[in-house]
């Protein structure tokens, strides 16, 4: 999605590794009508005008340090993201229409009397709202978020020309790309192994309902997964920034202090209060863009917790019934459950990354390293840790809960409560069913 500096192939890059996966997971989603746009290389308009700003900022950085201007990037043609109108029509008149046949199936294939009937209607009801509130905000927002798309791959790139020899992707990242991809095998997986066993032992109608099922149920699972690849981007932006701070800014303070750069040379002094001027403005536009991002998403966010939080009740009921029915319980629905565990928890630990690297700078002693003899100085460093201070990011959906490692708890003990009052419920009905069949044999 960005346009990296040309690195040594013998090496493997975690950034380049990067690129390709959220390549993947984009490709992904895109198959399921989650994004509604499209990416394309485009020149850039004024490239003198990017050279010349790159000579301009020659003069703020220390001689060991490689100047913009001497790094080739590949083709200079960065990534652009449009909105392909048809693309996002047929995907909100596609999942209208299968979230339609979707609940009158439903409808059909159960009866009133059956013994989850009530459930598995609230599952289904679940099952079509989200998918047709996420399609619908989705549709709503496409442009909004097409811009802030566009803004974030300028933000690589333009921290990728200010760091030269800086990876914006590590192996963190590919880590937990990693784990989404993986999250996205399983669910392809489990979408194998249910349609196989339906054609064992169904009809063509319960064959087609489940896979308008399957389809719905991954488009909710690929909203949760979108935000999250979303928070890993934006942790690479602030992570580039806390590397700038501390590997080039902070040491050129101390090489002042130190007096290994004459106190008199002012264009050396002039040279760090751009930086630090330069440097606030990426940090606004980091945040400004990570929160527009948030909030575009939030909607999804909630819809897509309650789906999960319903949809796991809805299985350890099933377990519990199972278990007295049949003395059994079958391993997927633990690895369900487990897997839905697995995304909350990732999505939390997601979120909880971005607002811990977007603090990071306010804990580098930037106060302490600052000149102490120019009252000027020591101005702008007050006033940039207090703008950081009162301009606190924080990923909070709707002022209900933040997106952090809380959150994960919080639906734990959620689906704990909820357990503790189904459990008993389902045993008990259990029960009197047994009982009235045994009276109704005698």
């Amino acid at each position: 999605m960005v346009t990296a500096p040309i690195r040594n192939s013998g090496t493997l890059c975690p950034n380049d590794v990067c690129l390709k996966m959220l390549w993947a997971c984009y490709c992904y989603s895109r198959c399921f009508g989650i994004v509604y746009y499209s990416f394309e290389r485009r020149k850039i308009a004024n490239s003198n005008a990017t050279a010349s700003h790159c000579e301009h900022r020659q003069s703020l950085f220390l001689p060991s340090t490689p100047k913009i201007y001497h790094t080739k990037f590949r083709d200079n043609i960065p990534l652009i993201a449009y909105e392909t109108k048809w693309m996002a029509w047929l995907n909100i008149i596609s999942r209208i229409i299968c979230c339609s046949l979707f609940f009158y199936g439903a409808l059909k294939m159960w009866k009133l009397d059956d013994y989850f009937y009530i459930y598995v209607m609230i599952q289904v009801f679940f099952l079509t709202a989200c998918p047709l509130v996420e399609a619908l905000t989705n549709f709503r927002n496409r442009r909004e978020f097409v811009s802030a798309i566009n803004e974030l791959l300028k933000l690589m790139r333009e921290l990728e020309e200010l760091q030269p020899n800086y990876k914006l992707f590590c192996w963190t990242h590919v880590a937990l790309l990693g784990l989404k991809l993986s999250s996205f095998a399983y669910e392809l997986a489990c979408i194998v192994q249910e349609i196989h066993f339906t054609l064992d032992n169904g009809d063509f109608y319960s064959i087609s309902l489940l896979i308008l099922e399957m389809y719905l149920m991954v488009a909710v699972w690929l909203s949760l997964h979108l935000i999250s690849i979303l928070y890993i981007c934006s942790d690479a932006l602030f992570g580039a920034l806390n590397h700038y701070m501390r590997h080039n800014f902070i040491p050129r303070i101390k090489a002042v202090e130190t007096h290994i750069i004459c106190l008199s040379s002012p264009s050396y002094v002039n040279g760090l209060y751009i930086d630090l001027s330069v440097f606030s403005d990426f940090m606004i536009r980091v945040q400004r863009n990570a929160l527009d991002l948030h909030n575009l998403c939030q909607l999804l966010v909630v819809t897509t917790i309650l789906f999960i939080y319903w949809g796991t009740i809805c299985v350890i009921y099933y377990m519990v019934w199972q278990y007295y029915e049949v003395n059994l319980i079958h391993s997927r629905y633990i690895f369900f459950i487990l897997k839905l565990l697995f995304d909350i928890g990732l999505l939390s630990l997601t979120g909880h990354r971005v607002i811990r690297a977007s603090q990071l700078v306010r804990c580098m002693g930037l106060e302490n390293a600052a000149m102490t003899d120019d009252k000027k100085w020591n101005r702008e460093i007050e006033l940039f840790l207090h703008r950081l201070s009162l301009n606190e990011f924080k990923l909070n959906i709707f002022g209900m809960f933040d997106v952090s490692n809380a959150l994960t708890l919080a639906f734990i003990s959620g689906i704990l409560t909820s357990v503790s009052i189904f459990v008993p419920f389902s045993i008990k009905t259990y029960r009197i069913q047994q009982f009235l069949e045994n009276r109704s044999s005698m």
